[in-house]
């Protein structure tokens, strides 16, 4: 009987969230490789003797690949992309954000994921995930007014997945921004920044006031719709939880890419899940860029 052939994973950067992800396929049966020109390759090499991973410290060529991870740091990530499509075959693309530091990059990478017929791709956000696996969509549709609240000096790290939550509960794509004051700070990532903030924004259906200036160790979203009141308690203690009127709804494990990436990727090639963000998320970066940029008036790189 012939052996059934194992899915080919590529990971390419080592840092916490690459090695997150390379968790989440180990000791499944897939034929991994990881690539990193750096020490972050270090803390990996205790799985070097496994026959099913190997280490790469450049760029594969004519491979074909079910899955390519790509989670460097933004200002490497389009060079790289541009290096993999031209040498490889790629069936689904991972991205981590903030996905590319500038907005013409986005334009780029949009002619060529078209000329090398890349159709499922998708970004690690969390924003929509939420919405789905707390069975949000058919409790809130329109007229919502959400107060978010983040850890405190976490805005630029989390604002997409924020936004990606907001576009899913009002089922709108599109986000404008309110003309308000932003502040660049440091960000732990060298090289990068922060930025902080009293934001609003909002589309046809809803608007969404977010800050960061929780000392909580969670994020807490508080939701207005119609006659209703929801809480959104997000990663605490490693949980998000839903109330409805002060009454707990749900619980659902915080979506860890160690945790979640592969079993997600498994319902996506059986057809039972959407692999496809990649479009909405890239206009919501590119609308937080052109707001930020406009509002510092410097080309900042948010992490």
């Amino acid at each position: 009987m012939k052996s059934k052939k194992l899915k080919k994973i590529l990971i390419v950067g080592l840092g916490p969230m690459g090695r997150s992800h390379f968790l989440s396929f180990y000791k499944k049966n897939y034929l991994i490789e990881l690539c990193d020109k750096k020490t972050s390759i270090l803390p990996l090499k205790k799985y070097q003797n496994d026959n099913k991973i190997r280490f790469l410290k450049s760029i594969p060529k004519n491979q074909t690949y079910d899955l390519v991870i790509v989670s460097t740091n933004s200002k490497e990530r389009l060079s790289i992309i541009k290096d993999l499509l031209k040498k490889n075959q790629i069936k689904y693309l991972l991205l981590e954000k903030f996905i590319f530091p500038k907005i013409e990059d986005f334009y780029i990478f949009s002619k060529l994921v078209k000329k090398y017929n890349v159709k499922n791709i998708r970004v690690n956000t969390w924003g929509s995930f939420l919405v789905d696996n707390l069975n949000m969509k058919k409790l809130i549709n329109k007229n919502v007014n959400i107060v978010c609240k983040l850890v405190k000096g976490s805005l630029g790290t989390n604002i997409l997945h924020i936004l990606d939550l907001f576009c899913a509960l009002t089922k709108k794509k599109e986000i404008f921004f309110l003309e308000k004051p932003v502040k660049i700070i440091k960000s732990k990532r060298k090289g990068y920044h922060e930025i902080d903030a009293e934001l609003v924004v909002y589309n046809k259906n809803g608007v969404i006031k977010i800050s960061a200036d929780s000392n909580k160790k969670y994020h807490i979203l508080d939701i207005q719709n119609n006659n209703d009141n929801y809480y959104i308690h997000v990663n605490k203690s490693l949980m998000c939880t839903l109330y409805k009127n002060q009454t707990k709804r749900k619980s659902i494990n915080f979506p860890f890419a160690k945790n979640f990436t592969e079993p997600f990727f498994k319902k996506c090639i059986k057809k039972k899940e959407n692999f496809k963000n990649y479009d909405i998320i890239s206009k919501i970066s590119t609308e937080v860029l052109n707001f930020v940029n406009n509002k510092t008036k410097r080309n900042i790189l948010l992490t």
